[in-house]
């Protein structure tokens, strides 16, 4: 299974949008009304946090892995240059099974788990601007889900989860690559984070954007 640093994502993405937005050349380009778009690329599921649940325990301890995600937007113009958009960012991808001894709060046990895929969804109310005719950034609050199916044995003990629920927060940014009439596309980095009980679960994306104005 391929890993994936967090860290790393994050700084090199970072890099590569900045210097795409210093870039390329300024358009004329009016926005107004309705907005929509849909985002595809590469994801990775990363989990951390400490508790004494073995099923969130087990979950921080698991490896990162690379899949697919995907996003969706909706919403409207509210000036030249803002909009408030309703998004869902969905992002699936396998994980490194824990086969060894991991921390459950004072003690350590046993885990074996099997191969498995894992998901995080969020929904999100966003605002966007456009700092320049062809760079923007996003921000967004709401709620996403964590779903895993798949059971482990900790010392005895089979421990089976399905789908947690909790806030989250959504951040993006993106570079306007080529326009025509009201369509365009896009080069976007996306992170979205969901607080759960004694968890925290981020998910960055790199993706290709298809949006219309």
């Amino acid at each position: 299974m391929l890993r994936v640093s967090m860290r790393g994502w994050i700084t090199r993405v970072g890099a590569v949008m900045v210097t795409c937005l210093a870039a390329v050349p300024a358009i004329a380009q009016e926005r107004e009304g309705l907005i929509g778009g849909i985002s595809l690329g590469g994801t990775g599921v990363s989990l951390a946090g400490e508790s004494d649940d073995p099923a969130t325990a087990i979950l921080a301890a698991d490896g990162e892995g690379i899949g697919l995600g995907v996003s969706m937007f909706l919403g409207g113009m509210g000036g030249p240059r803002s909009a408030l958009l309703f998004e869902v960012a969905i992002a699936g991808s396998g994980s490194t099974p824990v086969n060894g001894d991991i921390r459950l709060g004072t003690r350590r046990v046993t885990a074996l788990e099997e191969p498995s895929w894992i998901s995080s969804t969020v929904f999100a109310i966003a605002f966007q601007y456009w700092l320049t005719s062809r760079g923007w950034v996003r921000a967004g609050v709401g709620g996403g889900a964590l779903s895993r199916d798949w059971e482990i044995e900790t010392g005895g003990l089979t421990v089976s989860v399905s789908k947690e629920f909790g806030p989250s927060l959504l951040g993006a940014a993106g570079v306007d690559l080529w326009q025509r009439g009201n369509f365009g596309l896009s080069a976007e980095f996306r992170v979205t984070t969901i607080f759960l009980s004694g968890l925290r679960v981020t998910a960055p994306a790199v993706q290709v954007g298809f949006s219309w104005y």
